[in-house]
């Protein structure tokens, strides 16, 4: 199952053709619906909150299945935090949620974000177009 970040959501609403021919292709090695996380879910539309846009983001959010945080995710996302501080590097909060969700729920992200490189654990597609 694909999940998108925030990132694939904006490039889809300025309809990115080379990233909408990529999904249809993704889509068809992954029948299933496409998700996002709800942690994408605020991120869209505070940025649509704030081109006073709010009925545009609630209608294009409507195509999506939001996955949610649960205990589990909450405890993924503690244990990459501490890796990456291990490591020597930071990655976003709001980011280190995104991943701990689809590593929870078993999804790939899609995404824009080289950062993810750094969560091994975390199924991805990593877009560079």
């Amino acid at each position: 199952m694909l999940t998108l970040d925030t990132n694939v959501l904006i490039e889809l609403d300025l309809a990115n053709k080379p990233l909408i021919s990529k999904l249809e292709e993704m889509k068809k090695d992954s029948p299933s619906n496409i998700t996002i996380p709800s942690i994408v879910v605020s991120e869209y539309y505070y940025g649509f909150l704030r081109a006073n846009k709010r009925e545009a983001a609630l209608k294009n959010l409507e195509f999506f299945e939001v996955l949610n945080t649960s205990k589990q995710s909450s405890l993924i996302c503690a244990e990459l935090k501490r890796e990456a501080e291990q490591a020597g590097y930071t990655i976003p909060e709001l980011d280190l949620l995104i991943a701990s969700i689809c590593i929870d729920n078993g999804v790939t992200l899609v995404t824009f974000d080289k950062q993810f490189e750094k969560v091994a654990e975390l199924k991805k597609i990593i877009l560079d177009f």
